[in-house]
């Protein structure tokens, strides 16, 4: 006999309507995403995030969601590296998430 057990540790929240909004200048539509972020994070879940991020909202949106563990920027990166080229994307976006990044 094989037992089964789920176990739901997060979140992923699809970003279209903020990233959406965000592009027409309504940054305060982030606020259902933080409320969302905030109750996933009293229940004791992860949240990660991904799809429509990009160079121009992944700042915003990293500085505002509590408890953000992961971020799928693998699209914003391909697309934005067209026409940045791929070293400063990947600098660009890593310091959009505060995070350091290492030159060689």
């Amino acid at each position: 006999m094989v037992l089964l057990k789920w176990v739901l540790i997060g979140l992923n929240f699809t970003l279209r309507g903020y990233a959406r909004e965000y592009a027409l200048g309504n940054p305060s539509s982030i606020g259902a995403y933080i409320k969302a972020a905030l109750e996933a994070e009293r229940v004791g879940l992860g949240l990660n995030a991904g799809h429509d991020l990009s160079l121009d909202n992944l700042k915003y949106f990293n500085d505002n969601i509590p408890n953000l563990l992961e971020v799928s920027i693998g699209h914003a990166l391909i697309c934005e590296s067209l026409y940045l080229g791929l070293e400063k994307c990947n600098t660009a976006l890593f310091e959009a998430l505060g995070q350091i990044v290492l030159k060689s």
